[in-house]
């Protein structure tokens, strides 16, 4: 279920914005009756971060759309995938500057991978632009987009999943690992980045 829904017409001149967000925690959220103090913590930072992506995201997307509309690129798809690779950038720098300002000296996390920060939380994000022309579609992590036409589902977008060769491949070269618990689920919670970060994943 999402956290966070975000519909803007005319978030720019003839363009519609359209977002969804989920927020995702560790783990151990689930187990909520051991250790309620710290899942309610978590569940809440989860919806804080899906709830800033939600009130800010558009507005990014907005600034950065609009600084490139005087650039040097023709291209316009290339154009629009810089502006969506610039947008998901600034939208996580400022989910890990909140998040870290709300938090302090974040606490031991208490899942089964013991990591001092796995309690970083964040959220998936799939964002559509609707233009006259275009329909940009850009995402990180398991929430989709899918056009209906004709009565058929298309998928316009990929999930970031463990099961996906690619996707697997990436976390490994990053460091990280995937552990499965049974097949075919995976863990919650993973290292993608460095010891100190973690990558979410809700459902198998």
């Amino acid at each position: 279920m999402e956290d966070a829904v975000t519909t803007r017409p005319d978030f720019i001149h003839g363009h519609h914005f359209f977002g969804v967000f989920d927020g995702h925690g560790c783990s151990h959220t689930s187990f909520a009756w051991i250790w309620f103090n710290g899942y309610l913590t978590i569940s809440c930072m989860c919806m804080q971060v899906a709830t800033s992506c939600g009130v800010r995201m558009h507005e990014i997307v907005a600034e950065e759309a609009t600084a490139a509309a005087g650039s040097s690129v023709s291209d316009e798809a290339a154009r629009w995938r810089d502006v969506m690779e610039k947008s998901y950038a600034r939208m996580d720098a400022e989910a890990v500057g909140s998040r870290d300002t709300a938090t302090g000296a974040a606490p031991t996390c208490r899942c089964e991978m013991q990591l001092p920060k796995c309690d970083h939380v964040g959220s998936t994000a799939v964002v559509a632009v609707v233009g006259p022309r275009h329909l940009v579609v850009a995402n990180c992590g398991d929430s989709r987009a899918v056009l209906c036409s004709g009565g058929a589902a298309i998928p316009l977008s990929a999930d970031h999943k463990p099961d996906r060769p690619d996707e697997l491949e990436r976390i490994h070269a990053a460091g990280g690992r995937v552990i499965f618990w049974t097949a075919p689920a995976c863990s919650a919670c993973w290292p993608c980045r460095e010891p100190s970060a973690t990558a979410t994943s809700s459902r198998s």
